[in-house]
C-alpha cells in the first residue's frame, strides 16, 4: 500500500512537472528519452551477438581448444567437423603447485 502510494505521488509529481513544461522542452525531452531507449535496444543486441551467439561461441571455442593445444605443445585431438558438433566444453585453470598429476 505505501509503495503503491509514493509510486502514485511520485507519477504525479513527474507529470505535473512535464505538463508545466513548454512545448519544445517537451519535444527535447521525448527525443531524448527515444535516444535513449534506441542505444539501449542496439548495446543490448551487441552484447549479445558478441557474447551470447552461439556462432560466435563456437568460433572462439575452436581458438582457445587451438590455442591450448599450441601453448602445451599438444596434438591437436580433434578436427573441425568434431569440434562443430561439440556441446558444451569446460575448461578450468588451475596452478601448477595445486595440480595433483604433475611432478615437479
Amino acid at each position: 500500500y505505501h509503495l503503491h502510494t509514493w509510486a502514485h505521488s511520485a507519477h504525479d509529481a513527474a507529470s505535473k512537472t512535464v505538463a508545466a513544461l513548454g512545448e519544445r522542452r517537451r519535444s527535447l525531452l521525448l527525443h531524448s528519452l527515444a535516444c535513449s531507449t534506441l542505444s539501449s535496444a542496439v548495446i543490448l543486441v551487441l552484447t549479445h551477438v558478441a557474447f551470447i551467439s552461439p556462432s560466435l561461441q563456437l568460433t572462439s571455442a575452436m581458438q582457445l581448444s587451438e590455442l591450448v593445444a599450441t601453448t602445451g605443445h599438444w596434438p591437436t585431438p580433434c578436427n573441425q567437423s568434431v569440434l562443430a558438433e561439440a556441446g558444451i566444453v569446460r575448461l578450468e585453470l588451475m596452478d601448477s603447485a595445486s595440480s595433483p598429476n604433475r611432478s615437479s
